[in-house]
């Protein structure tokens, strides 16, 4: 997929600190200077007679006189310059404290609107996507807060794949970027990204057919602070959704997100190969991608399809909450092999691995044998820690799966590669599943 620009974007304004002047004032100065200067080095009006010689002869004793002056005054100068040099240096030679060096640290500034930030952040997707290319030692990179980014949608009638109507998601194309909210990367900075076909995006070609850049993996990438909202995905040709990661990736994180009021037609997370690569045969190899969602909350969720979908990859869920997560009001045919484990919070797919740890769960409607984790026969899963599972409420659709055929626990896995027959996972089959309150539930209220 690429990605180009109908039109150019506004480039926030870096200012560095200078001394200012006002050039007019200034002029008028060096004017002023300058005809001082001339009046004092003026030569003085001779007239005839005897009456000039003895004007002469005077302005001479006068020039005589102010030349004596003027040598005690540069020996008093000569004097005090020597006092200042003796007392300046050893001043030069005293450590700079952290205020001083913090001052001298926060002389590059962005203004955004009428607001101005003391630091280098973008509020646009655009700018943050070239640095992020280009300045290829720098890893943080900060979203100002109070951002609100409309995201665009895929121009399909374009000869090229396009955003229009928005700005472009954020695009990742290599490895050791941290993206923040802020300087502290805090949730409550307000970084929000709005609707359109995908919120964040990694995908092995961008890197190349984009940014002219030789394709690498998205090793120790972080997503931090970020709020994501509007409805995501939803495109008939390519889906979408807010999270697609399509690239490879060793310690991949998204830590303190929100999404809410967020509406997810073709479900939320997706890792693995996307359409556009399995319609181009571009290949990504098992395993090669490994993410943690991190005390992220899912809050006022409308979604069809799973909300969470892992093609041959790994996902690992953290401290994460969700509430109020509801199907939309018409569900469309699940496109997976098997339909009863098509609508529900995870589904790993294939040759996946995908952990559950600490979530707290309230007010989830699936449809559906599970409503938390479906798993294909090959799918290495694990439940650990604690949870507070509260409102699975099943809701009939597409599948025959009535209430009656639903897993308890929420948990079920295909029983072979003929996907043909389902087992629920009780509790009482996993040692590391336990059903209690945690101290992580609500910690947002």
């Amino acid at each position: 997929m690429t990605a180009e620009l109908v039109s150019d974007p506004v480039h926030a304004i870096q200012v560095i600190h200078v001394e200012q002047y006002d050039d007019n004032n200034n002029d008028n100065n060096a004017a002023a200077d300058y005809d001082l200067d001339h009046q004092s080095l003026a030569p003085p009006r001779a007239t005839g007679g005897e009456g000039g010689d003895a004007s002469f002869g005077n302005d001479a004793q006068g020039q005589a006189s102010h030349k004596k002056q003027r040598v005690g005054c540069m020996a008093l100068m000569l004097l005090i310059l020597v006092v200042v040099v003796a007392v300046a240096v050893p001043l030069s030679l005293v450590p700079k404290t952290n205020s001083d060096q913090d001052h001298q640290n926060t002389t590059t500034i962005t203004t955004t609107g009428n607001i101005t930030f003391p630091y280098e952040c973008f509020h646009e997707t655009h700018e943050l996507n070239m640095a992020i290319a280009k300045n290829r030692e720098q890893t943080v990179f900060v979203v100002c807060p109070n951002t609100f980014v409309p995201v665009g949608e895929i121009d399909t009638s374009a000869a090229v794949v396009r955003f229009v109507n928005g700005q472009p998601p954020i695009v990742i194309t290599r490895e050791n970027v941290e993206v923040r909210c802020g300087l502290d990367g805090s949730l409550h900075n307000n970084c929000t990204l709005s609707s359109g076909l995908v919120h964040v995006l990694a995908q092995q070609d961008m890197a190349a057919n984009d940014f002219g850049l030789v394709a690498t993996p998205n090793h120790n990438l972080i997503i931090r602070g970020l709020t994501f909202t509007g409805t995501a995905g939803g495109n008939i040709l390519w889906g979408g959704g807010s999270l697609i990661l399509s690239n490879p990736g060793k310690n991949v994180q998204v830590i303190d997100c929100l999404w809410e009021n967020i509406t997810a037609p073709t479900g939320l997370v997706f890792l693995g190969r996307n359409m556009f690569q399995i319609i181009l045969d571009l290949d990504m190899e098992d395993h090669s991608l490994d993410v943690s969602i991190i005390n992220s909350t899912f809050r006022n969720v409308v979604y069809d399809g799973p909300l969470m979908l892992v093609f041959n990859q790994t996902l690992s869920l953290h401290g994460c909450q969700f509430e109020n997560v509801r199907l939309a009001p018409f569900l469309r045919p699940c496109l997976l092999v098997e339909t009863t484990l098509c609508n529900g919070l995870m589904y790993c797919y294939y040759n996946s691995v995908c952990h559950i740890e600490d979530i707290c769960v309230h007010n989830l409607e699936y449809h559906g044998i599970a409503a938390l984790l479906s798993a294909s026969h090959e799918t290495q899963w694990t439940l650990s820690g604690t949870s507070s599972i509260e409102q699975l409420e099943f809701r009939s659709g597409p599948s025959s799966v009535t209430a009656n055929d639903t897993c308890a626990s929420g948990v079920g896995q295909f029983d072979d590669y003929t996907y043909a027959t389902t087992t629920c996972i009780e509790e009482e089959d996993d040692q590391y599943w336990k059903d209690e309150a945690t101290a992580t539930c609500n910690r947002l209220e």
